[in-house]
């Protein structure tokens, strides 16, 4: 339920599990609202990255994960 959350614990909730070969999932709760707010989410985003890259990991597909 990750798309109710503000973006400040999205992105903590991510960062305090990060670990090498770590799958982020973020959901848009779509199969249980009509059209719910994701901005949230979204907003985590611009948080999460330079985070994440700060934190030493960086973000690949999940296709160039396997294959690392």
């Amino acid at each position: 339920m990750d798309w109710i959350w503000s973006a400040d614990e999205v992105a903590n909730h991510v960062v305090s599990r990060l670990e090498n070969g770590a799958i982020i999932c973020l959901h848009d709760g779509r199969t249980l609202e009509r059209n719910p707010d994701i901005s949230s989410t979204v907003k985590a985003l611009a948080t999460l990255l330079p985070r994440i890259k700060e934190e030493g990991y960086k973000c690949v597909t999940i296709s160039n994960l396997i294959y690392l």
